[in-house]
């Protein structure tokens, strides 16, 4: 099958192409382990400061680790030292500061090539309109974006959601006639068709490919990323969209309709919690994170919980791409289960995995114990009472190896991750219907 065929010849898992990985900034050269062999197979990886105004960087394979640019910049790609990819992810030279500050945050979302997932291609332009670029995807794009490299230009991208129109990455704008770049033409399986924007002669143009035809998995059939677009009711109770899967990791941009609204990433990792704020990042703004409760997630796909034409407009259309949450079964209990007592550092409560769902207790002294899940990160319920959900604003779950901002000092914690054949967390509104009927 397309996807099928890693190293040992097994079927490829989504862990093994794409991952969100949270980090604090240090001031050094950090090592980032991923598990993503961006050395061998190459890919994307694209870098966001959480706590800070700064850039959306982009570094890849093709155009070589010394170089980057930025989605929320027409910038040219400059130049940068001591970046490397590695086996299992990748390392930030000191040059990237910008990238390791300390105490800020990042995020850092990576794409592995893979048949029908994703691609990078590099070009020089030759002034033809209507120029066939080959790719190796082996499937259609669904998704598109193309950036001249030397020198300023935007950031032109190309969804199946809006025909043969363009829309600009970096940009708040809505989608607009695709002539001067697509030539008005969709992409095929084998090659994508550029215009003048996108093939001034002599210039030269990186473009990432994305799929969502990749079909992985323990049994080789279950598709990893959805890329489509849904229309918006103006209703709090917004669309439902079916992905056939949990996402882990979203984007969205409203495509049509008067008001410029900015591109947002949420992820799983930074926080999607039911009932409450989500974690936005925005591709073309170097804003830092920032709070708007807009999505709620499915078992199978996810709903829109705002009435804001940020993101659900009425008739308008939004396009998104959505990526499925891991789903490797487990070969050991160290990989999903841990015990840890609390200190003073960040993460008070540490593991050596992404924790799903921790139950808490000061072992020394009478009180609760306390529960909560990356669902419903910030609050805890206490499973000794039947006292409704509270507020516990240091459960936090933002992190790769642990839990707990502050405050767990002392405290013991029963860590579990999210895995098939192990455990899952749901969480659910009740209708007052038998669900069974």
């Amino acid at each position: 099958q397309a996807a099928a065929g890693s190293a040992g010849g097994d079927n490829l898992f989504v862990e093994d192409v794409f991952s969100t990985y949270l980090y604090t900034g240090t001031g050094s050269s950090p090592t980032i382990t991923t598990g993503i062999d961006m050395l061998g197979e190459g890919g994307l990886v694209w870098n966001k400061n959480r706590t800070d105004g700064y850039a959306n960087l982009l570094i890849d394979s093709e155009r070589g680790v010394g170089k980057y640019l930025s989605s929320d910049s027409v910038a040219a790609q400059a130049n940068v030292t001591g970046n490397s990819f590695t086996n299992t992810g990748y390392v930030l030279g000191t040059d990237m500061g910008v990238l390791n500050s300390r105490p800020s945050t990042y995020a850092s979302w990576s794409w592995r090539k893979a048949k029908g997932f994703f691609d990078i291609v590099t070009y020089t332009g030759n002034g033809v309109t209507g120029r066939n670029i080959s790719h190796a995807l082996t499937s259609s794009p669904k998704m598109m974006i193309v950036k001249r490299t030397d020198t300023s230009s935007g950031w032109w991208t190309w969804h199946t959601g809006i025909g043969t129109n363009y829309i600009l990455l970096n940009s708040s704008n809505p989608a607009a006639g695709g002539g001067i770049v697509w030539n008005n033409t969709a992409p095929t399986s084998t090659v994508f068709t550029v215009a003048d924007d996108a093939n001034t002669n002599g210039g030269t143009f990186v473009a990432y490919l994305f799929g969502d035809d990749a079909i992985f998995g323990e049994d080789g059939d279950e598709q990893i990323c959805k890329i489509d677009s849904y229309t918006g009711n103006a209703n709090n109770v917004g669309p439902i969209i079916d992905c056939g899967f949990e996402p882990q990791w979203i984007l969205v941009k409203r495509a049509s309709g008067s008001a410029n609204k900015s591109w947002i990433i949420v992820d799983m990792m930074r926080g999607l919690q039911v009932g409450a704020d989500d974690q936005m990042l925005s591709p073309n703004s170097s804003t830092a994170e920032y709070d708007f409760n807009g999505f709620s997630l499915k078992p199978t796909g996810f709903q829109v919980t705002n009435s804001d034409d940020f993101v659900n407009g009425n008739g308008s259309t939004y396009i998104y791409m959505a990526i499925r949450r891991p789903m490797k079964v487990p070969e050991a209990g160290t990989e999903v289960f841990g015990v840890d007592v609390g200190d003073t550092n960040v993460p008070a409560i540490d593991s050596s995995f992404p924790v799903d769902m921790a139950f808490i207790k000061n072992v020394s002294s009478i009180g609760d114990i306390n529960i909560s899940s990356r669902f419903t990160a910030l609050k805890s319920m206490a499973t000794n009472s039947n006292a409704a959900e509270g507020g516990y604003s240091v459960f936090a779950f933002d992190y790769m190896d642990g839990i707990g901002s502050s405050g767990f000092n002392n405290i013991t914690g029963w860590l579990f991750k999210r895995a098939p054949k192990f455990m899952d967390v749901v969480a659910f509104s009740g209708t007052g219907a038998n669900p069974l009927s």
